[in-house]
């Protein structure tokens, strides 16, 4: 079990920096708990591209007749996709209308869904039942230095590399404004910044890591 305050501080110690004395929340003398939390997030988000978080919603019906008819229901806000829609009524998987010229999308098509409109998810027909939703989903964000991370261990050394390269932009940012008035040889060119590279770097070896962990597999039904 890794905390946020853990995970900052491998963050720190790539970047070479000390963390802050007495800070709370964890920070560095040199990177604020702000920017580390925006990278934190960042990273976490980043890595969904090849694992997430396995999450189940239900959505609960009702028959009462003086309830207007509901064929779109909210789906939660930390979902990526969609996996599959276990349907009780009929005690099955239930399929994806696929949208496509020749298909209805009609109560007599059976019952399927859709992913439309934006946030919500749409039946053929209305459910006359609860239908459990299997999704993959962001993983939790965290706030306070106490919250445990609820992504992957193995996937953590990726996040703390893309995290590291994401607190050094500021810093080659800034870096690319000053060396524009570079005169001497010696001091190199004024594109070169060593800052930025060091980013660059930081961000090869989160992709490195990112390749080495399984890709976790989507099971669309």
């Amino acid at each position: 079990m890794t905390t946020y305050a853990e995970l900052k501080r491998d963050i720190l110690r790539l970047l070479g920096e000390d963390e802050e004395s007495g800070s709370d929340p964890v920070a560095g003398e040199g990177v604020s708990a702000a920017l580390l939390q925006d990278a934190v997030h960042a990273a976490l988000e980043a890595i969904t591209t090849r694992v997430w978080k396995r999450s189940k919603t239900t959505i609960l019906t009702t028959t009462d007749p003086a309830v207007e008819d509901t064929y779109q229901f909210t789906l939660p806000t930390d979902l990526l996709d969609i996996e599959a829609v276990y349907y009780h009524s009929v005690g099955q998987f239930i399929p994806q209308l696929d949208m496509k010229v020749g298909n209805q999308f009609a109560s007599g098509a059976g019952q399927a869904w859709i992913l439309y409109p934006e946030g919500q998810i749409t039946f053929t027909n209305e459910p006359d039942a609860s239908l459990d939703i299997y999704y993959s989903a962001l993983f939790t964000l965290p706030t306070d230095d106490d919250d445990v991370l609820d992504c992957p261990r193995a996937a953590l050394t990726a996040v703390a590399y893309f995290a590291a390269s994401y607190c050094r932009i500021p810093d080659a940012s800034s870096a690319a404004s000053i060396r524009q008035y570079n005169t001497k040889v010696d001091s190199g060119q004024p594109t070169d910044n060593p800052v930025a590279e060091y980013s660059d770097w930081l961000l090869k070896r989160y992709e490195a890591e990112l390749q080495r962990l399984p890709m976790m597999k989507k099971e669309r039904l």
